[in-house]
């Protein structure tokens, strides 16, 4: 008799609260902790008097209670929310786990639903199965996340310097992060009169990511040789050249893919772009040079041993030096070296 009267008891409360929303942040109403929460149960009860005392009369109150209990459901279903995913990475790729629209993520509510009928079912039995979820769950969060980041960082230059993006160790860097995190709380509690500074800070963030590209380039050209027929490799216009771009390019391609397996093509490659840089640094001597007499003494100045004479390149590089600092005020000294 106590047990049926339990049962009739459980559905009176189901009848009494059908009028609430039946899955709260997704969440089914049967697993919220209610009748464990006293400002529902306070809020329940003065539902019911009133109810019982006149629904007419007390039909503002009643449909305000109402209002509240139904908002109440949905935080508690939220903190159910963060306790049922406590085990998932709570900043997948750095971003926080809130941000993330696990909600309105078909394929992550629907491992999640799976995950909470096993728990209900058979924890032990299921615990396999309730693994494999987690894991499966915490991959998608890892999804999201990057998709996050990439529509974050949309106003960035997609291509600093020339490197794709995704290339840029951005997420390593702390004063990149640091930034990042900066703009998206500026965006989160007023992007309008934070306009200004979250303006600066992705001016700033654009010019970290072409430092970090830079950088790149260099460790990526470290098999080049640095100073080609005496030029240092930053002096020479790589970067303009479309055969030597559209090699890096093939290159990078090749190494992303499988760098063992491509090792002979990478060779034959890296063969060619240092063939070019030679190209290119024996240009812009000719360049450089073309201020001097091209026929001294009636020799053509391309038969002249040039790069072997000492003093000939100590004076070179120091006229391309003093241009480097500030032509202007190291004229006086360009035009002796011009002269000797």
């Amino acid at each position: 008799m106590n047990a049926r009267a339990q049962e009739l008891a459980r559905e009176k409360k189901l009848a009494d609260r059908a009028f609430l929303d039946q899955k709260p942040e997704g969440v089914p109403l049967r697993e919220l902790p209610l009748d464990d929460d006293s400002d529902f149960v306070a809020m329940e009860q003065e539902r019911r008097q009133l109810l019982e005392k006149d629904p007419r009369r007390n039909a503002r109150e009643i449909a305000a209670l109402e209002e509240s209990m139904n908002a109440r459901a949905q935080e508690l279903a939220r903190e159910k929310k963060l306790a049922d995913r406590a085990f998932l990475d709570q900043k997948p790729e750095g971003v926080p786990l809130r941000e993330l629209p696990l909600d309105d993520d078909s394929d992550f509510v629907a491992m999640e639903q799976e995950r909470r009928q096993l728990l209900e079912k058979d924890p032990r039995r299921n615990a396999r199965e309730i693994a494999a979820l987690e894991e499966s769950m915490n991959a998608r969060a890892q999804e999201l996340a990057r998709e996050k980041k990439l529509a974050d960082r949309a106003f960035l230059d997609q291509k600093p310097e020339g490197v794709p993006l995704r290339e840029l160790p951005l997420d390593d860097d702390s004063d990149f992060v640091a930034m990042e995190q900066e703009r998206r709380q500026l965006l989160e509690k007023d992007p309008r009169r934070n306009a200004k500074e979250i303006a600066a800070l992705e001016e700033s963030m654009n010019a970290r990511a072409q430092e970090l590209a830079r950088e790149k380039k260099l460790a990526d050209r470290a098999f080049l040789d640095q100073k080609p027929e005496g030029v240092p490799l930053r002096e020479l216009p790589l970067d303009d050249d479309s055969d030597f771009v559209a090699m890096e390019q093939e290159r990078r391609q090749l190494l992303e893919k499988d760098p063992r397996r491509n090792a002979k093509e990478i060779a034959a490659l890296e063969e060619s772009m240092n063939a070019r840089a030679q190209e290119l640094a024996r240009e812009k001597k000719l360049a450089d040079r073309a201020f001097l007499d091209q026929k001294p003494e009636g020799v053509p100045l391309r038969e002249l041993p040039l790069d072997d004479d000492s003093d000939f390149v100590a004076m070179e590089q120091e006229r391309r030096q003093l241009l480097e600092k500030d032509p202007r005020r190291n004229a006086r000294r360009l035009l002796r070296l011009r002269r000797a």
